[in-house]
């Protein structure tokens, strides 16, 4: 372990750097920067499914949480704000991400992020559409009755609040563009 003096060191010893200026050998990136926020902030604000994989950061000191936190708030509020979907993958993100959002409930499912995982190697292995068996199986099963009934019931209720369901406004839409192929004579 280090001594403070040690510790007061390699405080002053950290320093902004940019890519094209390299990190020296014996250097690493701790956190993202102020630029390299405002260059990610453009894409997140026009992109509308966002998958995060990992920390940028060494979020676990709080030194160099900043870059860290200031993206997953930016992200997060891409959710909230726009209905972005959100997926964030691997545990210490999934972790840090709902310590800096200081949510009531637990991230994931629409609460702050479309979807937690953290486990990166069984999202990344559904992005690439390599089977995995246990979602295999979960998608493959027969719905149960509590299920079935639980689908009914939302459905329902969303026609009593007049919302509509996407299938719902994909079937809209169709029948739009097969009234607008007919000939007028």
């Amino acid at each position: 372990s280090y001594g403070l003096s040690q510790r007061a060191r390699l405080i002053k010893e950290t320093m902004e750097c940019t890519l094209s200026e390299g990190l020296m050998k014996s250097m690493y990136a701790l956190d993202l920067g102020t630029k390299t926020l405002s260059l990610v902030r453009g894409p997140i604000e026009r992109s509308s499914t966002i998958i995060m994989l990992g920390l940028v950061g060494v979020a676990q000191c709080s030194a160099f949480q900043t870059g860290t936190r200031e993206l997953v708030d930016a992200v997060i509020s891409s959710h909230d704000e726009r209905g972005v979907h959100v997926h964030l993958a691997g545990r210490e993100l999934c972790k840090w991400a709902g310590l800096f959002a200081a949510l009531d409930d637990p991230m994931g499912d629409g609460v702050g992020v479309t979807h937690v995982s953290p486990e990166p190697g069984v999202f990344q292995r559904l992005l690439m559409n390599i089977e995995v068996p246990g979602v295999r199986a979960l998608s493959e099963r027969e719905r149960t009755e509590d299920e079935t009934k639980l689908e009914e019931e939302l459905k329902a209720q969303r026609e009593r609040d007049g919302v509509v369901s996407d299938d719902e406004e994909e079937d809209a839409e169709e029948d739009d563009e097969e009234e607008g192929d007919g000939v007028e004579g």
